[in-house]
């Protein structure tokens, strides 16, 4: 992987591959001159050629472990590593796309819970959806698992969002939350005639945002959204939908309803 100066230390590869036979392998660099430790990463087509010249995770530490990497059958890829000085800093990913250039910067694997150390576990890249898997201990004291989704194009909005239904609705709609009055979980409908770039938003009765539910494009179909409500008081909030054109250029669709979190 490294042509220039065949005499550097590489170690603790991953790889990753599509359908098509496009892969990419990570791995730590040891490097003669400088005398420094770098992570890079190199891509393949099907052939088996190189793509471009192996490149370094935009990444300002050196002391990063890979743990995991995923590659899409565009051939866009996550890569997941661990800061090692950092301590109790939480894992962190970096987005690629198909030519190794980065999007974005670079993301904790969660936010949740900062003060406790997170385990690895894997990576996967999969339909626009970053899936993290890890554990900690914030219930048990010998740890448990658990794993959230992310948007590769917007992984600043968790998405656990479920498509429950393929077939195209005949129109847009937002329903009424269920259960309401809830405490501190419920569940959120809507319907999308044809696919947009949708935002779903949750304010309080001051009209001051305090949640960011869905912020990514999506497919026609009928789609379900759990918001849950632990770090709220009680009392009235809005729901708020926006549907736009793919571009998000032109609006097309926006409704906002009310729910009441009783605890």
């Amino acid at each position: 992987n490294d042509i220039v100066y065949p005499e550097d230390y590489e170690a603790r590869c991953k790889i990753a591959m599509n359908d098509s036979g496009h892969f990419v392998i990570a791995f730590l660099v040891g490097e003669f001159f400088p005398n420094i430790t770098t992570c890079r990463f190199q891509i393949y087509n099907k052939n088996f050629e190189r793509v471009g010249n192996n490149r370094r995770v935009p990444e300002f530490w050196d002391d990063i472990l890979f743990y995991a990497a995923s590659m899409d059958q565009t051939g866009e890829f996550v890569l997941g590593y661990w800061i090692s000085s950092l301590g109790v800093r939480p894992p962190r990913f970096s987005r690629f796309n198909k030519i190794g250039d980065p999007i974005g910067q670079p993301k904790n694997i969660s936010n949740l819970y900062p003060n406790l150390t997170k385990y690895v576990g894997s990576i996967e890249l999969k339909n626009d959806r970053i899936i993290n898997v890890f554990s900690d201990n914030r219930l048990y004291p010998n740890g448990d698992v658990y794993f959230n989704i992310m948007s590769f194009r917007n992984p600043d909005s968790v998405v656990n969002i479920s498509n429950i239904s393929n077939i195209v609705p005949d129109k847009y709609d937002l329903k009424q939350n269920y259960p309401n009055p809830f405490n501190p979980e419920t569940t959120i409908e809507f319907d999308l005639k044809i696919s947009g770039f949708v935002t779903l938003k949750v304010y309080d009765i001051m009209g001051r945002e305090v949640a960011l539910l869905v912020n990514e494009k999506l497919p026609e179909g009928t789609f379900r959204k759990n918001f849950n409500s632990s770090n709220l008081p009680s009392g009235v909030y809005f729901y708020k939908i926006n549907v736009s054109s793919e571009n998000n250029s032109s609006l097309h669709f926006s409704e906002t309803k009310r729910m009441i979190l009783m605890k």
